[in-house]
C-alpha cells in the first residue's frame, strides 16, 4: 500500500507498507506491518515527471510554432521574387532548421538555424545536395526516397517508426525529427524540410529510464516487500521479497488489483 503517514512533530511523509498475519493456534491473532519511507523515491519521480511535462509542453509549443511558420512560408514563397527578404526574415526567425529542396535533392534555401545545427555557412549549403546533411546509411538511397515523395507529395514525417539522425560538418550525429511539406514555387514543386533537434528530449528519456532501472534494482535487492500499484489499484510492481512474503510470483500478480 502507498499512503501518507504523520510523524509526532506533525510533518507528513509517504510510505509503502505491507502486512503479514500472525497465526496462533491456527487462527489469525494479529498482523505484522512493514513500513518503508519512500520520500526520496517520490521526490525523484516527481522531478522526472515535471521534467517530462515541461519537455512535452515545449515540444507542443515548438510544433505549433513550426506549423504556423510553415503556413506563413507557403503563403510568402508564392510571391518569391517580390518577397524574398520577408521570407528570409521568417526563415531566420524559426527555432528549427528549415531547408528548401528541389526535386533533384539540391538545397535552394536554408535558414540561420540550419547553420547553428550543422556548422556550415549557408553559402556552403546552397547548391549542395541534401544528402550532405545525412549519415551515409541514410544518404545512399535518398534519391529513391526523393522520387517516392514527389510521386505522392503530401505533408508527412520522414522515418516514421524509427530513429533519425542528422550529420554535422564535424562528422558528429544528432537525433532529429524531420517533417516534409510540398510547396510550389514559380510552377516548380519543391519540398520544405523542417528539421528539429530532439537531443534534449532524448536526454530526458534516458534520465527517466535510468531512474526506473535504479528503482527496480533497489526494489529487487530490498528485504522488504515492495509493491507498486496504479491509482485504480492495479499492481504494476512486485519485487522478489514480495514473492517470498506473499507467495505470488510477479507474473501471477502484475495486472491484478
Amino acid at each position: 500500500n502507498n499512503e501518507v503517514f504523520w510523524r509526532k512533530d506533525g510533518t507528513s511523509f509517504p510510505v509503502e507498507y505491507s502486512s503479514t498475519p500472525i497465526y496462533k493456534g491456527g487462527k489469525v491473532s494479529g498482523t505484522v506491518v512493514v513500513f518503508k519511507d519512500i520520500t526520496e523515491r517520490k521526490r525523484t519521480e516527481d522531478q522526472i515527471r515535471n521534467m517530462n511535462t515541461e519537455l512535452e509542453i515545449k515540444v507542443e509549443e515548438r510544433t505549433r510554432e513550426l506549423a504556423e511558420t510553415n503556413l506563413i512560408l507557403q503563403k510568402e514563397i508564392v510571391e518569391h521574387d517580390q518577397a524574398e527578404e520577408r521570407i528570409r526574415l521568417v526563415y531566420d526567425a524559426s527555432p528549427y532548421s528549415i531547408v528548401l529542396v528541389d526535386s533533384k535533392g539540391t538545397i535552394r534555401l536554408a535558414n540561420q538555424t540550419t547553420e547553428e545545427y550543422f556548422g556550415y555557412d549557408i553559402s556552403q549549403l546552397i547548391g549542395a545536395n541534401i544528402g550532405k546533411l545525412m549519415p551515409k546509411a541514410e544518404g545512399v538511397d535518398h534519391p529513391a526516397k526523393i522520387s517516392h515523395f514527389y510521386a505522392n507529395p503530401i505533408n508527412r514525417k520522414m522515418g516514421t517508426g524509427r530513429e533519425m539522425f542528422a550529420l554535422k560538418k564535424d562528422g558528429s550525429l544528432f537525433p532529429v525529427e524531420i517533417g516534409l511539406t510540398p510547396i510550389k514555387i514559380d510552377g516548380e514543386m519543391m519540398v520544405l524540410t523542417n528539421i528539429i533537434d530532439i537531443t534534449e528530449r532524448k536526454q530526458a528519456d534516458k534520465i527517466l529510464q535510468q531512474s526506473e532501472e535504479r528503482f527496480r534494482s533497489v526494489a529487487e535487492s530490498a528485504r522488504d516487500a515492495i509493491v507498486s500499484a496504479e491509482s485504480n489499484g492495479i499492481i504494476i510492481g512486485w519485487n522478489q521479497a514480495a514473492e517470498k512474503i506473499f507467495g505470488y510470483k510477479e507474473s501471477e500478480i502484475i495486472g491484478q488489483s
